[in-house]
């Protein structure tokens, strides 16, 4: 036996009216749709709707709920409206606000938030970040001849992946994934992973961006954006690194977590600080500079725990978003927006026929696919001389959680800076000899311990599993092989540009390794009969 109890209440009709913040097409001129909805339970009731005392549209209610459009004639001040809905018994009226609507254009970036581990083991990982890849060509391919801004673009954040695919791919496909970079359905950006910068080496700085020069060197494919995720914080020195290899402009998508204090997990104050506020970032000696923009959403405003996918979410959270621009003084009518919808995760196949429905139905804002590159140049050449200039360090704030591997770290450090004396040692004594090989594989092992990718998704939660138990096995070989990797090519630089062995040893050479004069204590190890 159970109980029902039921309230009596009247239901009232309720009926708000609003102007859009957008403009439509109403022949050669450009309107603004003021939306009027209406719910009651009555019966079909005509009903004839006036702004200002003049007749906008007549029509009939029905039932439920019914919602209904015209368009008002574009404002430059915001100016108050009378919007009446006459009934056959009554007349409902609202005040309203007509404000000017920017000509806004956002310009969505798609990509795929690498994490090299994490979600995954480290090569699942990358199989994933291949499968996105040819997905991505797939989606561009089938959207080639969709309009304008509709028309499919995959980024590819980080280039770890990229060197594991031009390796490993059958030619017919790495040759399509070169033809997609060349006809601009694909977008290189220039770093290799996602680095804690401010635990980077000078050298290592340099060779965080390297492999996009051998793409430029072996495809005559050139680099020229870069983009950094999750990471909120940046060592002053990767500026000048970026720029000495090509790299013009800096997306930047931080951890973004709206319910956090400051919006994102330890992130300080760069929300509020930077988001949205792109300038030239001068490197110290004020020779280089990269346009720097980070997005205030962050990286991951359309994962499903946020927004979701734009078919999910639709157009009005951006509106919201466009609005506070407006508001706060934004200058630019250029905007952007990181899409991705999970870390690790693939291409919205809905995107390109959202925005195409979008811009058909919209004149402004309008909605546009793009390349971190094409975002760029297109923001650069439109407000490039209005731009501001800033110098100095961008706090890191995520280093500290290396200290959860103080060894290994230490020891990646280490290595690093023995790489740059190796380096030296083999252009001193054997040029003509250097492994430029194994400098890139041990150089490669630095740059991907520094990768912001520390612990697993169950570290917290299943820290003796196999998951974060693997993952952790992999990240940190990547420095201890490059430990190893630094000593034996240190010591083959003397071995094999001497024709000695080892072992025994008889006597020694000491090398002055930097490029100014040094006089140095020089220690030797006690077991040496010198």
């Amino acid at each position: 036996t159970g109980w029902f109890i039921a309230f009596q209440n009247r239901v009232q009709a309720a009926s708000p009216a609003y102007a859009m913040p957008v403009l439509v097409r109403d022949g050669a001129v450009l309107r603004q749709p003021v939306n009027i909805e209406y719910d009651d339970l009555g019966a079909p009731t005509p009903v004839n709707i006036l702004m200002n005392g003049e007749t906008r549209m007549e029509t009939t209610f029905h039932p439920g709920e019914n919602k209904v459009s015209f368009l008002a004639d574009q404002v430059e001040k915001t100016t108050g409206a009378l919007v009446e809905i006459v009934l056959p018994e009554t007349t409902i009226t609202h005040d309203i606000q007509l404000k000017p609507v920017r000509r806004f254009e956002v310009y969505l970036l798609p990509h795929s938030h690498v994490d090299i581990g994490f979600t995954h083991k480290q090569a699942e990982v990358e199989q994933m970040q291949w499968r996105n890849l040819e997905q991505g060509i797939e989606l561009a391919q089938k959207t080639a001849d969709y309009p304008e801004g509709a028309q499919y673009k995959w980024n590819v954040e980080v280039l770890w992946a990229i060197d594991g695919y031009l390796k490993n791919a059958s030619p017919e496909k790495r040759e399509a994934f070169l033809d997609a970079v060349r006809k601009g359905w694909i977008g290189l950006d220039a770093l290799y992973g996602s680095e804690l910068t401010a635990l980077q080496r000078p050298e290592e700085l340099m060779h965080t961006a390297a492999f996009a020069n051998q793409i430029e060197r072996e495809y005559g494919i050139p680099v020229e954006s870069a983009m950094i995720t999750d990471v909120p914080g940046y060592a002053w020195g990767i500026v000048p690194a970026l720029v000495q290899n090509g790299v013009r402009y800096f997306s930047i998508g931080p951890n973004h977590m709206p319910h956090l204090a400051h919006g994102g997990y330890q992130v300080g104050f760069t929300f509020e600080a930077w988001g949205d506020i792109p300038f030239y970032w001068e490197s110290p000696s004020g020779k280089e500079k990269v346009l720097f923009w980070m997005t205030r959403h962050g990286y991951s405003w359309f994962h499903d725990w946020l927004l979701g996918k734009l078919r999910k979410s639709g157009g009005t959270p951006i509106l919201k978003f466009l609005g506070e621009l407006d508001e706060e003084g934004y200058p630019y009518d250029l905007v952007q927006l990181r899409y991705t919808l999970a870390d690790n995760g693939g291409p919205d196949t809905d995107m390109p026929d959202f925005v195409r429905e979008w811009n058909e139905t919209y004149a402004y804002p309008k909605l546009q696919i793009a390349t971190t590159i094409e975002m760029f140049r297109d923001f650069e050449q439109r407000y490039g001389d209005k731009l501001p200039s800033y110098r100095g360090d961008l706090t890191p704030y995520w280093e500290d959680g290396a200290a959860s591997s103080a060894v290994e770290t230490a020891a990646n450090r280490s290595a690093a800076e023995q790489l740059v004396q190796a380096e030296a040692l083999w252009a001193m004594l054997a040029p003509e000899k250097y492994p430029a090989a194994a400098f890139d594989e041990a150089w490669t092992n630095v740059v991907l311990f520094s990768e912001h990718t520390w612990g697993s998704i169950t570290s917290k939660s299943d820290p003796d599993g196999d998951l974060a138990q693997s993952q952790w096995k992999v990240k940190q070989g990547f420095a201890l092989d490059a430990a190893r990797q630094a000593q034996a090519l240190t010591a083959q630089a003397v071995t094999s540009s001497m024709g000695v062995a080892v072992r025994p040893i008889n006597a020694f050479v000491v090398f002055n390794t930097t490029s100014w004069p040094r006089t140095e204590l020089v220690k030797l190890p006690a077991e040496w009969k010198v």
